[in-house]
């Protein structure tokens, strides 16, 4: 596998540093606390917390959860995210939200599990490093 490159790095970085500062916004954009989103993800307000705070690594099913919980596509999630979405992103680079759209219609619907949620990220993130 080979190295990334410094500019690679720092996309990471400002990315680790921007995710959890986005659960925040878009849980309070929608005007609710943490423990009502706590309750809806079957977790304590001060989990959620450590989320918001950068606390733990999170898991892609967590994120998903975290988008339902609230009412959020995940296009509109990721929309600021740096090098990804419409509004952090580079000149150039793919505009994902129509396939985000498109997956995050069909889960809404299936009401999948944790588990089926976190299989699911798993072959995007397979599919990504092979495409």
């Amino acid at each position: 596998m080979a190295a990334i490159s410094e500019a690679q790095r720092k996309l990471i970085e400002r990315q680790e540093k921007w995710l959890p500062t986005r659960l925040q916004e878009i849980r309070a954009e929608r005007g609710l606390t943490q423990d009502e989103v706590g309750a809806k993800l079957e977790m304590t307000g001060k989990r959620l917390s450590d989320i918001e705070r950068g606390r733990f690594d999170i898991k892609w099913s967590t994120i998903c959860r975290i988008c339902f919980a609230v009412g959020a596509s995940l296009d509109s999630f990721f929309d600021t995210c740096p090098g990804f979405g419409s509004k952090g992103r580079r000149p150039g680079a793919v505009n994902r939200s129509e396939h985000y759209d498109y997956l995050v219609s069909h889960l809404q619907e299936a009401s999948l599990s944790s588990d089926q949620l976190k299989t699911i990220g798993e072959v995007i993130r397979n599919r990504q490093k092979a495409g």
